[in-house]
Order: C-alpha cells, then sequence, then structure tokens
C-alpha cells in the first residue's frame, strides 16, 4: 500500500498503480472534478461513494471518502473500492500515519546538523585515528541509513585510541 500527499496527484499514475494491483491512499484536491458512480454509505459525518476520475486514457474509478473533521469536510482518495476491506476509517487513519515519517525525517535531518559523524575517514591516518566530520543533511535514503550507522553525539562517544 502507498500513501502520499495530495502534492502527488497524477491519475496517469493512479491508473498504473491500479493495473499494478498496488493500493493507494491520498488526499483530493478541492478543486478535484469528479462524477459519482455509486454511493457506499453517507452520514452527517462521512460520505464514502465510488467515483469517476480524470480523463481518457487516465480515466478511473475510485473511492472518495469524505469525513466531517472540525468543521471542514476532509476528502480522501483510494483505489482500493471495497469499503469491506479498507474501511473509511482505516484510510483516514493510515493518511495520517503518513506524517510519522515525515516525523522520522526531521529527526535525520536534526541528527545530521546537530551530531558529529565519527569513523574512518579517507583522510585516516594508517593507525585508524578518527577525526570528526560535519555532514549535511542527507536526502537521499541510503546516504540516510550509512549515516545513521555511525551518528553517535561527539565528544561523549569519542575517546582517545578509538
Amino acid at each position: 500500500m502507498l500513501v502520499f500527499d495530495l502534492g502527488y496527484i497524477n491519475f496517469g499514475l493512479f491508473a498504473q498503480l491500479t493495473l499494478a494491483h498496488v493500493t493507494f491512499v491520498t488526499r483530493a484536491k478541492s478543486n478535484l472534478a469528479f462524477q459519482v458512480e455509486r454511493v457506499l454509505a453517507q452520514s452527517s459525518q462521512v460520505q464514502d461513494a465510488i467515483v469517476w476520475i480524470g480523463r481518457g486514457a487516465d480515466r478511473q474509478q475510485v473511492r472518495l471518502i469524505s469525513v466531517l473533521y472540525q468543521g471542514t469536510w476532509q476528502r480522501y482518495l483510494t483505489n482500493e473500492r471495497d469499503p469491506q476491506r479498507l474501511p473509511p476509517a482505516y484510510a483516514v487513519a493510515l493518511y495520517w500515519q503518513r506524517w510519522r515519517i515525515d516525523d522520522g525525517y526531521n529527526v535525520v535531518d536534526w541528527a545530521t546538523s546537530h551530531l558529529t559523524l565519527v569513523g574512518r575517514t579517507p583522510s585516516s591516518d594508517k593507525e585508524g585515528r578518527r577525526y570528526k566530520v560535519r555532514p549535511v543533511a542527507a536526502r537521499n535514503i541510503q546516504t540516510v541509513r550509512q549515516a545513521l550507522i555511525f551518528v553517535k553525539p561527539y565528544p561523549r562517544f569519542y575517546t582517545s585510541g578509538c
């Protein structure tokens, strides 16, 4: 399952994901043009419907889930059209877990800008003395993984003879 922000709205991508049997959940833009095919559920707090979005080759059916939250209707799209497999409350909860991923990246950004990497560097001498290196915030997940292996607070971690 993919969960992504409404900034990534792309009907062509949605169609490709559906063909590849990859379920997604995202927010719907406020200006989303859609045509209701059938209403699955409707109450004063939740509306769940199968709708048509897109044009031409990108035209497809998706589920539009609308939830009244603090006086404002929040809308979500998913290609999982069966409400038994993905109830509206689960779709909304999954979308909001997306922010937990951003929290993780924020921690990594903070760590790479406030901590010192201590380890062998290409400029280490033959005895393998360690030198502190100020990292730049990592934007590549592989770089993040490699950096996290070596992130230690300096100077508490650093001792002579390391």
